[in-house]
């Protein structure tokens, strides 16, 4: 149950905490690691209202020691990030009935090409 309740407190803010964070890393970069209080910041900043309880849930489950923890880890196994932001149906697109829609999504900008090929 308190996973859940996490899980809904983040997931209305959670590209913006999701880009903060990524900001944010102090280890490795691309590593998805920040530590706990950059998170506990983050998730302060972006007007999330989580317990210490719940917070302390957190980082517990998703911490690779006293200090880091692995916000990609939280954004994949609670379900809060989606691959699927530019899902777009070429049909509301094509000018004409023949053209076809080309979509390309760049993941390190989350930035969505769309192309028109006849």
């Amino acid at each position: 149950m308190g996973l859940e309740v996490i899980r809904k407190k983040l997931e209305y803010e959670w590209k913006n905490i999701y880009r903060a964070l990524k900001q944010q890393e102090t280890f490795p970069k691309g590593q998805g690691l920040v530590t706990k209080e950059t998170l506990e910041s983050v998730i302060h900043d972006n007007n999330v209202k989580l317990t210490k309880h719940e917070f302390g849930l957190l980082v517990s489950l998703f911490k690779l020691d006293d200090n880091v923890v692995s916000y990609e880890k939280i954004s994949t196994e609670l379900g809060l990030h989606s691959k699927k932001l530019f899902m777009i149906q070429p049909s509301l697109f094509a000018n004409n009935p023949g053209d076809r829609i080309s979509v390309k999504q760049n993941d390190s900008r989350s930035v969505a090409h769309l192309s028109v090929l006849s």
